[in-house]
């Protein structure tokens, strides 16, 4: 009962802040510091994912790539098999806490995001131990900004116990 009614109460808050998921190609600066969302694209394959980042220094190095225009580093993270709000249409995120950049790492943990999404049942076993992508063709796109669809919570709200 009580996660319905926290549900209920911020449908409630988005319904009066008119509030949907909001993902420009071009660059949005976030408004919280504290939390920091991102397009990453990789150009072998065209296609881009999102990933949430909640370090103060990993959004203040993303931003810097971004200011030079030649973000250096690739994304390296640990792969949540649950899709995210903010991630749509991948099954799966990087948990925003383990989110690092790097210009250099094993090839044990490189991946196609494509081959991850079809595969994602191995993901963690036998395919990237640990649950480590590090795809080294992921590159920072944009900063974007991401706010919750409240269709979504009232989903959520439907379906909770």
């Amino acid at each position: 009962m009580c996660q319905r009614f926290i549900l209920f109460l911020s449908v409630l808050l988005l319904l009066t802040q008119n509030t949907a998921i909001v993902a420009p190609v071009y660059p949005v600066v976030s408004q919280v510091d504290e939390v920091a969302y991102f397009r990453v694209g990789f150009p072998t394959n065209e296609v881009t994912m999102m990933i949430k980042l909640v370090d103060v220094d990993r959004i203040q190095e993303a931003r810097n790539m971004l200011k030079t225009g030649q973000p250096t580093k690739s994304v390296m993270g640990k792969i949540i098999k649950t899709a995210a709000a903010y991630n749509p249409p991948w099954h799966y995120q990087l948990d925003p806490t383990s989110i690092n950049f790097f210009e250099l790492a094993t090839e044990v943990c490189d991946a196609d995001p494509t081959w991850i999404e079809e595969n994602l049942s191995d993901i963690c076993n036998a395919a990237l131990p640990n649950c480590v992508w590090c795809p080294w063709n992921s590159q920072l796109l944009s900063e974007v900004q991401v706010k919750l669809n409240y269709l979504s919570l009232v989903t959520q709200l439907k379906r909770a116990p």
